[in-house]
């Protein structure tokens, strides 16, 4: 009814429905209209919001949602992340809350009515959780976050290529792991797909597939990288049995909420910078976004992608990623290979300064 009177999103608040009392957690609804403006709107219009139940009860967390939503829609914060934000809020004013003495009228014997002293928790604003497991995470309308934790994995020097030629050039060169992403797959997609993956094995590289978790089901690589649009069809479950681990690209807080949700191997922020290689569909997200995404999320693998080169590979590196997804800076053919090679050497000597190696 409300968006039939022309609301563009309506939040359903969790927290005092009888059915979610014995469980672990607090669940808001959101349903939104599809907005040009924010992709993730038009991939999931509507979603759930889930955080950790608290014992303690106070008034005041709508009113601590609303003013926090508030703020950031005034800020310019993208309409999913704000509602993200806001809820992480309320959460912890309510965690924050304390009790004021305050008076009530209550019955008597003679049934007069007397004051009587009573004391109320109320929730206090209070500073955003500093640990990205106390961030709310997103899953689709009716369902709860994974239980099962894909087997986490650091990427390294992540490297993405879509040539048999240029995969056995990169592997020369010395990386951790390989994405295999083909832009336009012909007919020998699947039969060049096994030739990589057994480029990779022979020479331990970890191989992963980009967004075609039907094929990683049958091939069985290393892992299998999905976008935002891809968990909307993907067999999680399915990967997770086979034992075919998961990275998910992220852009956004909401989107970060949502990869958390299934317990992935490793999580993709981008892009840091403008890309080199593809169209832009979300702003860059700079070194400070990355620093704070890092530290927040830091007990999930990271890596990140988007614009980055030799020249601004340490101060990335420096952000405590661990890892650096690289295609432009690494692409060419034989007459590009001491330009690959020594870009591959200045990624990796950023990423160790930084970070350990992986193992």
């Amino acid at each position: 009814a409300l968006q039939h009177a022309g609301a563009h999103t309506v939040v359903i608040t969790g927290g005092d429905d009888e059915q979610q009392q014995h469980s672990a957690w607090v669940t808001d609804l959101i349903f939104s209209r599809s907005d040009e403006n924010f992709p993730e709107t038009a991939a999931k219009p509507s979603f759930a919001l889930h955080q950790q139940r608290e014992t303690t009860q106070a008034h005041g967390t709508g009113s601590q949602f609303s003013a926090a939503l508030a703020v950031q829609l005034t800020k310019g914060t993208r309409l999913y992340d704000a509602i993200v934000i806001a809820a992480a809020a309320a959460r912890q004013a309510l965690i924050a809350s304390s009790g004021v003495l305050g008076i009530e009228f209550g019955g008597t014997e003679s049934g007069g009515m007397e004051p009587e002293r009573s004391v109320y928790r109320n929730c206090i604003a209070s500073a955003l959780p500093q640990s990205g497991d106390e961030w709310p995470l997103i899953t689709d309308v009716g369902t709860y976050p994974r239980t099962d934790r894909f087997e986490p994995y650091n990427p390294g020097l992540y490297v993405l290529t879509e040539s048999l030629d240029h995969l056995e050039m990169l592997l020369d060169m010395g990386v951790d792991t390989v994405q295999w992403r083909i832009k336009a797959p012909g007919t020998d997609y699947k039969d060049q797909t096994r030739r990589a993956l057994a480029m990779c094995r022979s020479q331990g590289v970890s191989f992963w597939l980009n967004d075609d978790w039907p094929l990683a089901l049958e091939l069985k690589p290393d892992g299998v990288h999905l976008g935002q649009e891809d968990l909307v069809s993907a067999d999680i479950d399915a990967l997770h049995a086979a034992g075919v681990a998961l990275g998910i690209s992220t852009h956004t807080e909401w989107e970060i909420a949502r990869a958390r949700a299934q317990k992935p191997s490793y999580i993709a922020f981008g892009p840091v910078f403008t890309p080199l290689s593809k169209r832009l569909r979300y702003q860059p997200l700079g070194i400070d976004c990355l620093t704070a995404w890092s530290k927040r999320y830091h007990t999930w693998p990271q890596t990140c992608i988007g614009g980055i080169v030799p020249e601004n590979a340490r101060l990335v590196a420096e952000s405590g990623v661990g890892s650096l997804a690289v295609v432009t800076c690494i692409a060419g053919g034989p007459a590009d290979e001491p330009l690959m090679r020594s870009n591959i050497a200045d990624l990796r000597a950023a990423l160790e300064m930084f970070s350990p190696a992986p193992k």
